[in-house]
């Protein structure tokens, strides 16, 4: 095995990270970009379907920021999961200051 093929595969290899799903901590495939999870290993991903990926990524950020309500409830799942985790976001400040510091 060549150094060449070494690279590559500690380049599509993907590693477990402790996720939350539904209330409970799950272990889950995180890949490099431009691949995805198929099973337990990290396949590349055809242009066309990274292609379809951007452009829905796009449109959802974009109907996101025109509902509050969605976003506010997608921020407060979120920030219950960073508890869960032990991480403290300061996304949402008490009174709408962007600097942290300043309360």
């Amino acid at each position: 095995m060549d150094i060449i093929e070494k690279i590559d595969i500690i380049l599509t290899e993907g590693m477990m990270k402790k996720v939350i799903r539904g209330g409970k901590v799950v272990r889950k495939l995180i890949c490099p970009q431009g691949f995805k999870a198929k099973g337990k290993k990290c396949v590349r991903m055809k242009g066309d379907e990274m292609r379809k990926r951007k452009k829905s990524a796009i449109i959802a950020q974009k109907k996101l920021q025109g509902k509050t309500d969605k976003k506010e409830k997608m921020m407060r799942k979120r920030a219950k999961s960073m508890k869960k985790r032990g991480i403290k976001i300061p996304d949402v400040f008490p009174t709408g200051n962007s600097d942290p510091m300043k309360f």
